[in-house]
């Protein structure tokens, strides 16, 4: 019709004219051929696959369309040189290693007969997640980077690389931010639709646009991390939002017009001398009180709970895709004296049965319940104690908007209330902020209403890192500190991960006992939190710790041998094998080894010792192994030095060529940390890797012992080699990707 209406308007004119006037209005308008983008992920714990569905499910409030792959389908869903417009979310595992799902693609990516223009057509994007707990931070990520942009892709946004050990959001969120737009641009799009109103000479050229943070062109990352600024409103002072309106909107407004760099604003981390209080979890700093939010967009629901009255089944432990079998616990000891800060728990487990596999060096899971009383107290502030032992079924709904709905696989159905919450549901995690802003919703009173709002939007960043985050505060206290907030069941699926298992490290041989596997764990405890909790335990050490607590009491040392080994009674827990990251023994024995393990991170290199110990018995260890050195290290001698008879003789015996212990809480003593007497054996350390091609085991804490070591190794490296430090990096790194310098560590 309209079409009608415009060749009557020209009644005289020859169709070429038409075809010219229309020729001519494309020239002078941007006609994108398309709204798409493809999103691919790579994810090992579920957090990029969390970030990259995010950004799939919010494409279409800007305009766009994305779909969204994991990088294990490559060939199968989607082919990386076709696809033009590409945001990649990818993680990093291991010793810098990418995820499981990404394994196949960087083998096909790294191919050398691929041309250096293979992907001359692509454009990309690329978040990184880490974790600069860890020495090789954001490793798979910048090791893609590299990669596409060797075979001919182009930026169109700078990278981004999220830090896990300060919060990923500080950098997810702006990053996300500032992604729409750049897509846009890629695509020819304005505000997602046709621009016509600027006449050019030229055809539009798409042209690469990175990421900036004003006119700064690094990579964003926490340290230079700057949020957008957009017009605002800001509330007079201790104004109560109303919750009527706020739907899925990303702002909150109140009356009078200001800029957002007016007084009221202050960037996230940065503290106003207008605070005249600390904010805690309950009561924000004067400044964001009285600022303008801008909160996330609303997760659309997507599940539905159907319950079957006077249906019950008893409660087990439950684990999608892997076996996890039952081992009993033949014996539990205390490691450490009464006295020591730290109390730490060697576990033997009876594994036949298992399929349970191992060799020294190797972890296996662990598959442990929420705590009781936690899970008790959640269902009462919920109103689900009624419910406790009712079996539901979960559901997609069938009206949500919701792309990626999915059932949690993680829940069986049936499934109890109870259920749920003990083996199923991470009831500890921190929650995200997408959570924080589900429960507004369902919060009543004005104040507790304003303050989660606070804590999930961009303003709040600090303060949500410094009142949920730091302290590791929990949903079942977000609930006891808002006692308004009564979120129904089926939200708290949705938005609550997994029960993961937990991870130990092997401290025992299969030449010992193949049926037998020992491990060895400090008891995690948190510290108190307010008036909202008080301290409590690790997840899994804890509950480890009450499971065997007969087993290491008075009573059960004054039991007979006999009476020990009876094992009908005694508590099991469910295991399962993990894959191997290469932390074993060298094959060759003749090769030097060099084993850094602090604490209970010796537990792995008193299963390589024991294993070789077993491997010798009719010869010499001399004639057998290369030199090997132990840098043990612990608080004090008496308290918490691990396995020290065991250590001991395995160095008089010659199976373990030095023992090399380090106090740091004794006094007077000069050699306190095993950095310290890495450097005093510097030469003798430098001599086996550099020279003698040994191979390097670390075991432990990853925030500060893990880099430190390092650091040492790079200063040995430096002088040893008479490089520079740049260089000794980089040798550094040349070990640890020829498989000479290997870490397994922890936060």
């Amino acid at each position: 019709m309209i079409l009608n209406g415009f060749l009557n308007f020209f009644p005289r004119k020859p169709l070429f004219v038409l075809h010219s006037l229309l020729l001519m209005s494309s020239k002078n308008c941007k006609m994108p051929t398309s709204s798409h983008f493809t999103i691919l992920y790579g994810s090992q714990t579920g957090q990029a696959q969390a970030i990259a569905e995010e950004i799939h499910e919010n494409s279409s409030q800007h305009g766009l369309q994305s779909k969204l792959f994991c990088l294990s389908q490559t060939e199968k869903k989607f082919t990386l040189e076709k696809e033009p417009l590409i945001v990649f979310i990818v993680s990093t595992t291991g010793e810098g290693d990418p995820p499981d799902t990404m394994l196949k693609f960087m083998r096909r990516l790294k191919k050398k007969t691929l041309p250096s223009d293979h992907l001359k057509d692509c454009q990309y994007a690329l978040l990184a997640l880490g974790d600069t707990n860890y020495t090789n931070f954001c490793n798979n990520g910048k090791t893609l980077d590299r990669r596409l942009l060797a075979l001919g892709a182009k930026q169109f946004y700078n990278s981004g690389y999220a830090d896990d050990a300060v919060g990923l959001e500080l950098v997810v969120d702006p990053w996300i931010d500032g992604l729409w737009n750049a897509v846009k641009k890629s695509l020819g799009l304005e505000n997602g639709e046709k621009v016509c109103n600027e006449p050019t000479q030229n055809e539009c050229e798409n042209k690469p646009q990175p990421m900036t943070n004003g006119n700064d062109k690094k990579p964003l990352t926490v340290q230079n991390l700057e949020y957008p600024s957009d017009k605002e409103y800001i509330p007079e002072k201790n104004d109560n939002l109303p919750s009527k309106g706020l739907g899925n909107s990303s702002s909150l407004l109140t009356e009078d017009n200001h800029n957002s760099n007016s007084k009221g604003d202050t960037s996230p981390g940065q503290a106003s001398t207008a605070d005249l209080h600390l904010p805690s979890l309950r009561t924000s700093s004067e400044t964001l009180s009285s600022s303008v939010l801008s909160i996330p967009v609303l997760s659309p629901n997507y599940l539905s709970v159907e319950y079957h009255t006077g249906e019950s089944h008893e409660s087990s432990p439950w684990y999608q895709d892997r076996m996890f079998s039952k081992a009993t616990i033949l014996s539990a000891k205390t490691l450490t004296a009464e006295d020591a800060i730290k109390t730490a728990l060697e576990i033997e487990l009876d594994i036949t049965d298992c399929g349970l596999d191992y060799e020294p060096g190797d972890s296996f899971d662990v598959l442990c319940p929420n705590n009781q009383q936690e899970v008790t107290e959640l269902m009462y502030i919920l109103g689900l104690q009624d419910k406790a032992d009712t079996s539901f079924s979960v559901n997609v709904m069938e009206n949500t908007t919701k792309k990626t709905a999915v059932k949690p696989r993680y829940i069986p159905d049936p499934c109890t209330v109870k259920d749920a919450f003990l083996n199923c549901l991470e009831i500890r995690s921190v929650p995200k902020k997408a959570m924080i802003r589900m429960l507004v919703e369902y919060t009543k009173d004005p104040q507790e209403k304003r303050r989660l709002q606070e804590l999930c939007s961009k303003q709040g960043a600090s303060e949500y890192q410094a009142c949920i985050r730091q302290p590791s505060i929990s949903l079942l206290e977000i609930l006891k500190a808002f006692p308004s907030c009564c979120p129904p069941f089926e939200r708290l699926i949705e938005h609550l991960p997994q029960l993961s298992p937990r991870p130990y490290s092997v401290a025992s041989s299969p030449l010992s006992d193949p049926n037998r596997l020992k491990f060895v764990f400090n008891i995690v405890e948190f510290l108190p939190y307010e008036d909202l909790r008080s301290s409590r335990l690790g997840v899994c050490t804890g509950w480890l710790s009450t499971v065997t607590e007969n087993m290491r009491s008075d009573f059960a040392d004054r039991l007979s041998q006999l009476q020990l080994c009876e094992q009908q009674n005694n508590p099991a827990v469910f295991v399962s094998a993990r894959k191997h990251n290469q932390f074993r023994l060298p094959n060759d024995p003749k090769v030097p080894v060099v084993m850094i393990g602090p604490g209970t991170g010796v537990a792995p290199f008193v299963g390589f010792l024991e294993q070789r110990k077993c491997e010798c018995k009719e010869r010499s260890p001399k004639e057998v192994y290369g030199e090997s050195l132990l840098f043990y290290g612990c608080r004090n001698r008496n308290q918490d030095f691990l396995y020290k008879e065991q250590l001991q003789d395995y160095h008089s015996s010659g199976v373990l060529s030095n023992l090399l212990v380090s106090f740091s809480r004794e006094e007077g003593s000069t050699i306190r940390y095993v950095q310290d007497n890495l450097r005093l054996h510097a030469k003798e350390v430098a001599k086996m890797i550099f020279d003698e091609g040994g191979v390097v085991y670390v075991c432990g804490d990853a925030k500060n012992m893990a880099k430190d070591v390092f650091a040492v190794f790079c200063e040995i490296a430096e002088q040893h080699l008479g490089i520079s430090k740049v260089d000794a990096i980089s040798e550094m790194s040349k070990l640890r990707a020829n498989k000479q310098y290997h870490e397994d560590v922890w936060t």
